[in-house]
């Protein structure tokens, strides 16, 4: 799937139908796609089905704790980007999601305009990632020669000369 498209992906886990429909229908006039949970458990389902780029995570849902969902997020899709959203707010709170990864805490009842800047800020997150980068062999000196980037004539010229140069004692 390309970035672009991944990142107009845009699942809202909320126990609150109110807030999901709300939710939901502001971003869909903005041009995402959107898909609803209710629980973390099917939030969970949803993603592995249709990955999404962002994720609004309520913190309290009905069957599993808000962190909880953060945390598998992070780790089944450390490319999706997470909002989390309370209606009970609370500096630990805050912290303890900050901390689990999720970019920023939405507090409820909220400004559309509020939503609409946080999803901004979630696409330019998104885009500026520096992709993960597999693995590569290292070279005799211990370098990895391959994770350097660079494709012009002058740079290949310097990769060639140093490729050359460790193999000389």
């Amino acid at each position: 799937m390309k970035a672009k498209d991944f990142s107009r992906r845009v699942l809202v886990v909320d126990d609150e139908q109110v807030v999901r429909t709300g939710m939901s229908q502001a971003l869909e006039r903005l041009g995402f796609e959107v898909r609803l949970a209710t629980t973390g458990g099917e939030g969970l389902r949803i993603m592995a089905a249709w990955p999404a780029g962002i994720v609004l995570l309520d913190v309290r849902l009905p069957d599993m704790d808000g962190l909880e969902v953060l945390k598998r997020l992070n780790q089944d899709y450390p490319e999706t980007v997470v909002i989390m959203i309370t209606g009970y707010p609370n500096i630990e709170g805050a912290v303890a999601s900050i901390r689990e990864g999720a970019l920023d805490y939405l507090v409820k009842p909220f400004h559309l305009d509020h939503l609409e800047t946080l999803v901004a800020k979630a696409q330019d997150t998104m885009h500026h990632r520096v992709p993960a980068v597999p693995p590569v062999a290292e070279d005799a000196a211990g370098l990895a020669l391959e994770a350097i980037v660079g494709q012009s004539p002058a740079m290949q010229t310097v990769f060639h000369d140093s490729e050359h140069a460790s193999y000389i004692d």
